[in-house]
């Protein structure tokens, strides 16, 4: 049992390794390095908002999102992020705040 937790450890430690090593120098200042400053970026952070706001109340009206109100399913829009949403889900919920800034509801 000792093993297999020591195995997983050093496997998440070597994937945190790669990853810091893959995007360095964006490691180092994410904030500052990294260009959020555009309207991709910012549609992304919507979507990400949106679908961690939409799935928790009504997965049935996912893709009603107010982008473009009255019109329906605008979600379909564009690309709706769904698998990377569930992971921001789950920081957002671990931190108790929305992280992207972007927030759908407010």
């Amino acid at each position: 049992m000792f093993r297999l937790e020591r195995r997983t450890a050093l496997a998440a430690a070597l994937c945190l390794l790669l990853a810091v090593i893959h995007t360095w120098p964006l490691a180092t200042s994410p904030g500052t390095l990294s260009r959020n400053d555009n309207a991709d970026a910012e549609l992304n952070e919507w979507i990400l908002a949106w679908v961690a706001h939409q799935l928790p109340r009504s997965p049935a009206h996912l893709f009603d999102s107010n982008i473009f109100y009255p019109e329906r399913d605008t979600l379909a829009f564009s690309e709706p992020l769904i698998a990377p949403a569930l992971i921001f889900m789950s920081s957002r919920t671990s931190a108790g705040t929305c992280r992207s800034g972007s927030r759908p509801d407010g």
